[in-house]
């Protein structure tokens, strides 16, 4: 067994940890599917990570592998219990779109995430109020507003691990755009530049005087996600934000960089948030 104490996300280790038994074990995932007369679907989804292993069903693909020593048992046993606590978004599946899910994952485990908006400020900045405010101009009965205001702010937790990195340039009309009274948008621009201090988020501003640039077309995030998350040589995901709905690009190497050189272009244009002149005519 490989070093099971290393650093990642518990439920990347635990699916890496089981791949790697599976494999030294000298089966294919067809032959295990077989044996414990499951599906082939659950064992690959398993080890995709893209569902949970009950202790019940780990129990048996150990058993299965012939791994009996009592401190790795524990320790696999401790990372599935432990993935099943990290997985907060998985009680709230009815709530959240396919998409929203899958960008729930990917922060969950992202090193670096960098996002261009050019409309409004991003969700995992915003205040409470702000979220409120935003969330409550969609279409949609009141339980499900509460339940989508709760979940944004839930995701927003990802910005106290310092372990990570935020990188945010924000067009200055996000910054102009009124979203309710002067003390709403007061409190949010003290959230921003409070943001800002933190050692492990930068956050920026591309000024109007700055003309054009190849993301006026729309918002989007890149985020990074640690080697061996996913099962291609692909290590970042690309968020589009459109009008109706969102999208997400993944395993496309190509688009993917040409959206990670236009960001790195607009860190040339863009000022960091406490350098930036315009601070000072904020509400």
């Amino acid at each position: 067994m490989s070093d099971i104490r290393g650093s990642g996300p518990p439920q990347r280790k635990l699916r890496l940890e089981l791949r790697h038994a599976r494999t030294s074990a000298g089966f294919s995932q067809r032959q295990v599917a077989d044996a414990l007369e499951w599906s082939l679907s659950k064992v690959v989804r398993i080890e995709q990570g893209a569902v949970g292993v009950s202790i019940t069903d780990l129990r048996a693909l150990l058993h299965h592998y012939g791994i009996s020593d009592r401190e790795v048992v524990d320790d696999l046993l401790d990372l599935a219990r432990k993935r099943s606590e990290s997985r907060w978004w998985e009680q709230h599946t009815k709530d959240l779109s396919p998409a929203l899910i899958q960008l729930i994952e990917l922060e969950d485990v992202a090193t670096l995430i960098r996002q261009y908006q050019g409309h409004i400020v991003p969700g995992m900045l915003q205040t409470e109020d702000v979220v409120r405010a935003v969330i409550s101009s969609y279409p949609g009965e009141s339980t499900w507003i509460e339940q989508t205001i709760k979940i944004r702010l839930r995701r927003q937790h990802i910005l106290d691990d310092e372990k990570r990195e935020f990188v945010y340039i924000l067009d200055e009309s996000t910054l102009r755009r009124v979203l309710g009274p002067p003390e709403l948008m007061s409190a949010q621009y003290r959230r921003l530049f409070e943001l800002n201090d933190r050692p492990n988020v930068s956050i920026s501003v591309i000024p109007f005087t700055s003309g054009s640039h190849k993301a006026m077309q729309g918002s989007y995030t890149v985020l990074e996600t640690p080697v061996g998350y996913a099962d291609d040589d692909v290590e970042s995901a690309v968020l589009i934000q459109g009008p109706l709905r969102d999208s997400i690009i993944r395993r496309d190497a190509n688009r993917i960089s040409e959206y990670i050189e236009a960001f790195a272009q607009l860190e040339h244009m863009a000022i960091r948030l406490d350098k930036w002149e315009g601070k000072n005519t904020l509400v």
